[in-house]
């Protein structure tokens, strides 16, 4: 509900025409109710609009993605996740949640968390590697022990051929799943050349 401009101009003639303070106190008190009128139908449709808080029910275990503190630069994701809650936190309506790819545990308010339903662990796990900017190994295509240090070829799961790397055969390629998969189809002399270098 809002004041129309006739009535506005039917307000402007009335105040024109006031002669006395209790005329004057009289269309002002009209006035303010009819602004409390209007901004009590605002709130009403405005409070129609907003979804129902809904109660904290979240459980150890549950996947849930986090909105960041502060808004997310252009190019950022708005949501980081998924992350795993382990338990409540000291503050009244926080949790602990822990980050699937690092594992670092953080205390964020239930505001700021939105429920990852749907998702299974494998697939949150994906996700979070992907917005930790890492990628999941595809398969190892080629070695060369020559090099220093010694690199392997890395198809990338979800990339083409042509986006393969070289990568340096480090502690943490050696915990790839896929090297055994890539030493059992060597030749013998290959296979074993490569498991003294691993």
């Amino acid at each position: 509900m809002g004041i129309s401009p006739q009535g506005l101009k039917r307000m402007a003639r009335a105040y024109d025409r006031v002669t006395s303070l209790t005329a004057f106190a009289e269309a002002l008190t009209r006035t303010r109710r009819l602004c409390k009128s209007a901004i009590d139908e605002y709130d009403a449709v405005h409070r129609r609009r907003q979804p129902a808080p809904q109660a904290a029910c979240w459980k150890r275990g549950d996947l849930c993605f986090v909105i960041p503190p502060r808004k997310p630069k252009k190019l950022a994701p708005f949501l980081r996740g998924p992350l795993k809650l382990t338990g409540p936190g000291e503050s009244p309506n926080t949790y602990l949640l822990k980050d699937l790819v690092s594992g670092s545990v953080t205390l964020i308010h239930q505001e700021r968390m939105i429920a990852a339903k749907g998702i299974d662990d494998q697939t949150a796990l994906a996700m979070a590697a992907t917005d930790h900017d890492e990628y999941e190994v595809e398969a190892i295509v080629d070695h060369d022990l020559s090099s220093k240090p010694p690199q392997i070829l890395i198809r990338w799961k979800g990339f083409e051929p042509s986006e393969d790397s070289w990568e340096p055969l480090n502690a943490a390629n050696r915990q790839l799943r896929v090297i055994d998969e890539y030493l059992a189809s060597l030749p013998a002399e290959e296979r074993r050349k490569l498991s003294k270098k691993l």
